[in-house]
Parts: structure tokens; sequence; C-alpha cells
């Protein structure tokens, strides 16, 4: 895994995870044996298979990194004051 990959993952996370898997996959899938095999009408068809299958997933972890995280803290203090993480008690 290049570097660039590890960089992508660590700031994007499942958007980059899905990117280096939209990229293994197009290498593997256009070797000339794998075209030979299938054909150029059958090529065709899976390669529009992949794109919306990985179209899909980028839609899916996009919308998953935008959902905010319930980060709800609560600090409770000896004499039982309840700090809710706004200053309030």
């Amino acid at each position: 895994m290049d570097n660039m990959w590890k960089t992508a993952i660590k700031v994007t996370g499942s958007v980059g995870v899905v990117g280096l898997l939209f990229s293994i996959v197009i290498k593997l899938l256009y070797q000339q044996e794998i075209i030979t095999l299938f054909g150029s009408d059958r090529m065709f068809y899976i390669s529009i298979l992949i794109i919306c299958i990985i179209g899909i997933a980028f839609i899916f972890a996009i919308l998953n990194k935008n959902k905010p995280k319930d980060r709800s803290s609560t600090v409770v203090y000896k004499d039982n004051a309840k700090h809710q993480g706004d200053n309030r008690f």
C-alpha cells in the first residue's frame, strides 16, 4: 500500500478505504487475461456493474462519515454534582 493511500485512509476513513478497493479492483479487472477471458461485451457490462457498486459504496461511506457522533459526556463530582459539558450544574 502506498503512503498516499495510508494518508488518504487516515484523513477520510471509510471513503479512503472504498477508494483503495476501487483502485485494486480496477487494476485486477483490466488485465489482458481477464479481458480475453470475458470478451469486450461482457467486460463492458462488468465495468458498468462495478462502477455502480463502487458508486453506491462511496455514497454510503460519505453518508456514514458525516453522521454526528453522540459525544454527550457526564462528569460526576464528589458532591454528586453532575456536569453536562456545558458548564451548567
